[in-house]
Order: C-alpha cells, then structure tokens, then sequence
C-alpha cells in the first residue's frame, strides 16, 4: 500500500533533504511551502501522515497542529513536526498538541524513516481498530433489532 505523506515547511531544501532521505521508500510525497497550502492539499488528498515545521512564516506548525487536531476531519492524521530548534518546552508543546513524534533538523536518514514507519504502523492500527468498532457496533445494532423483531 503506497501511503501519503505530507511534508509542509518553508524551505525548499528541507523538501529535497526528505525526498532525498525517503526516496527509497514506498511513499507518495506532496510537498507545501506554508500552512496554507498545505491546508488545501490535505482537503484535496487527505494524507496518511505530516511532516510539519514549526517555524514557518504566517501561522506557525504549533498553530496548525492544533486547528488539525481540532477538526474532526483531520485529527487523526499523525503529525511528526522538523524543526532545528532542540529546545525542551518546543518539544513538549508540540506533542502535548497532539504531535506523534519530534524530528531535529539536520536528521539522520535512519532515524527519520524508522519514525515515520513507526508512525504509519501507529496509524494503521488505530484505522483498523476504528474500523472494527464500527463493524461491531452494527453487528451488535442489526442483533438487537432482530431480537427486538
């Protein structure tokens, strides 16, 4: 299954560095330059994960990951934020937003697919969870109004 991934930052280079970095994976990578427009790829294409700066011009990736999260739509969509700063209180707000992981700039190839394999695998089974929920609140809906019949 050839899964999405998202990249919103600012700087092209960051684009080239993850297209360098996962080119040997099976990922169909979208790129944006800010909020904005990623905004707009993910109502056209959901994506099955983020990659998301934090320092961004205009409204920055905490801001976004939040309004993400906030959403019904798109609150399930795993967020991993890039960012060069290694500072503590960044880090921890960017997960207690809802963020599923945390990369620093430069990252090291291994260590940045490891977590977005990582992440993915997460992602799916949740998705499969979810789904088997729902089956079997209809299972448990269509036994109780045979029984109710």
């Amino acid at each position: 299954m050839l899964h999405t991934i998202l990249v919103i930052d600012d700087a092209a280079s960051v684009h080239a560095l993850v297209r360098a970095r996962l080119s040997d994976e099976p990922y169909d990578l979208r790129f944006a330059f800010g909020a904005e427009a990623g905004e707009t790829m993910i109502r056209e294409r959901a994506p099955d994960l983020i990659l998301l700066d934090i320092d961004m011009p205009g409204e920055n990736g905490l801001e976004f990951c939040q309004r993400l999260k906030a959403n019904p739509a798109t609150a399930r969509i795993p967020v991993i934020f890039l960012t060069a700063a290694d500072a503590t209180e960044q880090k921890v707000a960017a997960l207690d937003l809802g963020a599923v992981d945390y990369v620093t700039k430069p990252f090291e190839p291994a260590e940045l697919k490891a977590r977005v394999r990582a992440s993915l695998r997460t992602k799916r089974l949740i998705d499969t969870l979810s789904r088997r929920r729902v089956s079997d609140f209809l299972r448990d809906a269509v036994a109780e109004a045979r029984a109710a019949a």
